[in-house]
């Protein structure tokens, strides 16, 4: 396979892990964040073009040209509002080496992106260049642990993060125990899953989404591209792996995924995973520039705007699946309000104002499946909602046949009717002496006084928590 000999001149890496915040501590994880040394990210400020990408400069401009208003003032805020992204950068440089299966691959941690997004999802970004020689194969396969958060296949097991004397045994350890400790503080965890995965329990297969750039020596063929649009790198063995061997089936799969509108010297590879951008050899130096500028920024920027559809929605989902379909009306009312205020403040089909950028949106939106999952999150909780709603005035509708059985019975007693003892401070022991009219009388009495205070509780009850939940949205408005 030509991967075994083919070498990779330059390679970038970046990874998103997601996670989950308590919307009580945005405040003090912004102040903490700028504590720690993160600079809150803004367009205006032109100082950061250079300040996390190692050699690369991003244009802020381009960013600003990219995306349409309504995007943009959600994805570059000026000011630290809660209901935009807010990314807080830090410079890292930091060295270290992963170690796996008698391999060594020398990286070097250029930047680290904290992002605060709205509905509670954060994102941990971290800019990674991998430092010497590798081939094709090697590159994959840093490519295939680096994103593996709690290594547990077989294959996968055995990765060691070594920087100086410290030793880390899983991804996750590395960034939560060195790179961003103080994020332990912040970070929602679940007592009954337990670790970091508690904090997003619809967290899919514990693997990061990862954004590679790669410069080989030459062009890639069929299998090494379907090889590295899922990341198989090499086996316990050293071997190269690819977890397809019909070529016709590759090829279908690679034609859903790619972009080749700058083929043969730059091609887009896309899947549900995996970001790579493949810059092909001889290219003007000028256009290689461009495609490492594109791919820290815009490019960047798209796939944290989709990821955050997609792990959004799933995040509704997973919500809704926990709903009392007898019990939780005001819950679902809620669920509908936020994926209401999702798809009018956040979840748009048009991102972009160029050609590219439209191209990209919707490649993304494709393979995520985000319109897919947000027609059946809404569609679901629309016919959930409704069910709950139907049961609700079933159960109204036997409160009211209860009253109405009380008013008549009321209506034939009239004022006619009348229990002496109750004219008196009552005592127990005159129930003995009750006629079988009078029990009834009392029963009816009882029985009515009670249920139209509850009536009257319940829909007081009801009444106040929908303000208090409007009061509480407008402030988060």
């Amino acid at each position: 396979m030509g991967g075994e000999v083919m070498g990779i001149s330059t390679t970038y890496v970046t990874c998103m892990m997601p996670f989950s915040y308590h919307e009580r501590s945005k405040y003090k994880l912004y102040d903490t964040l700028k504590e720690q040394g993160y600079t809150f990210f803004t367009l205006d400020n032109l100082q950061l073009q250079k300040a996390f990408y190692g050699d690369i400069c991003v244009l802020h401009e381009e960013m600003d040209q990219y995306f349409l208003p309504y995007i943009e003032r959600r994805i570059f805020p000026k000011k630290e509002k809660s209901q935009a992204f807010l990314r807080y950068s830090k410079k890292v440089e930091q060295f270290a080496t992963l170690h796996i299966h008698q391999k060594a691959y020398q990286f070097n941690v250029l930047s680290v992106d904290i992002i605060a997004c709205p509905f509670q999802v954060g994102f941990i970004s971290f800019r990674i260049e991998l430092k010497g020689d590798y081939t094709f194969d090697e590159v994959v396969d840093f490519m295939h642990h680096i994103r593996i958060l709690e290594p547990k296949m077989p294959d996968e097991t055995g990765i060691q993060i070594r920087r100086h004397d410290q030793i880390f045994k899983s991804v996750s350890e590395y960034m939560l125990n060195d790179l961003c400790v103080f994020m332990h503080d912040f970070i929602n965890h679940d007592a009954v899953r337990g670790g970091y995965f508690g904090s997003l329990p619809f967290f899919e297969d514990e693997r990061m989404l990862l954004a590679g750039y790669i410069e080989p020596e030459e062009s890639l063929s069929t299998a090494e591209l379907y090889r590295l649009s899922q990341l198989d790198g090499l086996d316990e063995h050293g071997n190269p792996y690819i977890s397809a061997e019909n070529d016709e089936y590759m090829e279908n799969y690679l034609d859903k995924r790619m972009n080749k509108r700058f083929s043969p010297k730059i091609e887009k590879l896309i899947t549900e995973h995996v970001y790579m951008s493949i810059v092909l050899p001889h290219i003007p130096k000028k256009m290689q520039a461009i495609a490492q500028s594109r791919f820290m920024g815009t490019e960047y920027y798209q796939l944290i705007l989709h990821y955050f559809y997609k792990l959004t929605l799933l995040k509704l989902s997973y919500l809704y699946s926990e709903v009392s379909v007898l019990h939780d009306q005001d819950y679902t009312e809620q669920l509908m309000e936020q994926i209401d205020q999702f798809s009018a403040s956040y979840y748009f089909q048009e991102v972009s104002s160029r050609s590219t950028g439209i191209e990209l949106a919707n490649k993304l939106q494709e393979v995520f499946k985000i319109e897919q999952q947000y027609t059946e999150a809404k569609e679901t909780l629309e016919s959930l909602y409704r069910n709950q709603e139907s049961t609700s005035t079933r159960r109204q509708n036997s409160l009211l046949f209860m009253l109405t059985i009380f008013t008549v019975l009321s209506g034939i007693y009239g004022m006619n009717l009348i229990i002496d003892e109750w004219k008196e401070p009552y005592k127990l022991s005159y129930l003995k002496s009750y006629t079988f009219f009078e029990w009834i009388s009392f029963i009816t009495a009882i029985f009515g006084i009670g249920l139209s205070i509850a009536v009257i509780a319940t829909s007081g009850f009801s009444k106040i928590r929908l303000q208090l939940r409007k009061r509480k949205r407008r402030r988060y408005e």
